[in-house]
């Protein structure tokens, strides 16, 4: 046999011998070369080593108060067995200090620092994190903010035994819970910011998108704690899958940063079904709309209101509602008053969060779009009456013919401008065009007609 083989069979008796023997451990050791093999050691006489050419490798197996040494030649056949009963100090010392340790069975387990706990935790913890994040398409911005694991030895008064100090959460090592505590905490910190500020409702969602885990079904706030009636209250969301609960909130952020009370939470859980279970840029405005008439609270009215303005949704604004300034202000916008809307905007911008400025913004380029009003003369071969709706003039320049291949030729034009909700007239048989081919025109919306050089928008017109 080679060394390697022989090395394996005699660790093949070392484990037998541990577990016939029910012995506390085994070890595999080779003699060290330049060792003098002699009848009798000086410290200990009665350890007989026989002087056998052939000998390799001596075998300890700590059985309670016993130890028991075997001999091995280089072929792994066994040459001599001995007893050593306590004290074992000096023979431990002298078998250590003639030989070198191969292989021990079972392996000594290193006893780690609390540093290496926490590491050890913190990658396992990484790892739920990473497999959740892919579930629930948690952006890689979102999860490079993963919280990191500290290992406690004994349990806090938190979930599950844990507690939160900013960036980390706090693990007790030896927690049977380990799997459902990763993977509560990776659900709680992808609650987005607005919902996690309260964090009783962040708690209430992380347990309801936990159960919808399989092997999580059961799991629920302790009832001492102020999320566990939040949580009792969301059965409407049962019929949610833990993709679509995740979806609703994601989208909803992207709007509304402002922190919610327990309230208006609800009165999102409360919303119909089919309009949650499909929150699309189109039906938010409505699902805003259903909060205001659950709870009243005026932040939901103008999200509706703002965000529903491209799709021609506007939720009723109660009369003791519409003298307020922001509801005037969204009037303002419907109506095309870019003055008076741009300078309230201005005012406010620095104290909106930044969804709100987000949303103020999509309504507002929205308008631009809209701004101008198209129609055909009756009785007439291309000629057009053309309103300006808002209170800015408009500027209509560069007309070009657009053809089926992609070309394109410029249009011989003088530029044009339409007054603040004015009308002109324009005869495209004058541009010198082609018929029944389309003609793109860019027009300016500018404060004053002398000033181009810094429009407030530009946009694209086709006739």
């Amino acid at each position: 046999m080679t060394r390697r083989e022989v090395k394996k069979e005699i660790m093949r008796f070392v484990r037998r011998e541990v577990k016939e023997k029910t012995a506390d451990w085994g070890e595999l050791r080779r003699v060290k070369r330049h060792v003098i093999l002699k009848k009798g050691l000086p410290n200990v006489p009665n350890l007989v080593l026989q002087s056998d050419s052939g000998l390799s490798y001596l075998v300890i197996i700590q059985w309670r108060k016993e130890l028991r040494l075997y001999l091995f030649d280089s072929d792994g056949k066994i040459l001599h067995g001995q007893s050593f009963f306590p004290p074992l100090q000096d023979v431990s010392k002298d078998i250590r200090s003639m030989s070198k340790k191969i292989a021990r069975y079972p392996k000594l387990e290193k006893v780690l620092t609390l540093a290496e706990q926490s590491q050890q935790l913190d990658k396992r913890f990484h790892q739920v994190w990473l497999r959740l994040a892919r579930l629930f398409r948690i952006s890689k911005r979102n999860r490079r903010k993963r919280p990191l694991i500290k290992c406690i030895h004994q349990k806090a008064d938190g979930i599950f035994g844990t507690r939160v100090e900013k960036d980390f959460i706090h693990v007790p090592y030896q927690s049977s819970e380990l799997r459902v505590i990763f993977t509560y905490y990776s659900l709680f910190f992808f609650v987005p910011h607005p919902f996690r500020q309260n964090e009783d409702i962040a708690e209430a969602i992380a347990f309801k998108v936990l159960t919808s885990i399989k092997q999580f079904g059961d799991e629920s706030p302790d009832d001492s704690r102020n999320s566990s009636n939040i949580f009792r209250q969301l059965d409407p969301w049962n019929n949610l899958t833990a993709s679509e609960i995740m979806s609703l909130l994601k989208k909803m952020a992207i709007y509304n940063e402002t922190w919610l009370r327990e309230s208006d939470f609800l009165a999102l859980v409360n919303c119909p079904v089919n309009l949650v279970r499909n929150p699309s840029r189109q039906n938010l405005p409505k699902i805003f709309c259903e909060m205001f008439s659950l709870n009243q609270n005026e932040v939901f009215l103008t999200f509706a209101n703002i965000l529903g303005l491209p799709f021609g949704f506007e939720c009723h604004i109660p009369s003791n509602l519409s003298e307020k300034e922001s509801f005037i202000a969204f009037f303002w916008l419907k109506n095309w008053q870019f003055s008076k809307f741009l300078s309230y905007f201005q005012e406010k911008r620095l104290s909106l969060a930044k969804g709100h400025i987000r949303a103020m913004e999509e309504a507002l380029n929205y308008q631009y779009t809209t701004v101008l009003k198209i129609e055909l003369i009756p009785e007439t071969s291309g000629t057009f009456e053309m309103k300006n709706n808002s209170d800015l003039p408009v500027i209509l320049t560069r007309p070009v013919q657009v053809f089926p291949d992609g070309s394109e030729t410029e249009a011989s034009f003088q530029e044009v401008t339409i007054p603040a909700q004015s009308k002109i007239t324009l005869d495209l048989n004058s541009f010198k065009i082609l018929k029944d081919f389309p003609i793109r025109f860019q027009y300016i919306l500018t404060k004053s007609p002398d000033d181009v050089t810094q429009p407030i928008f530009t946009g694209t017109l086709v006739i």
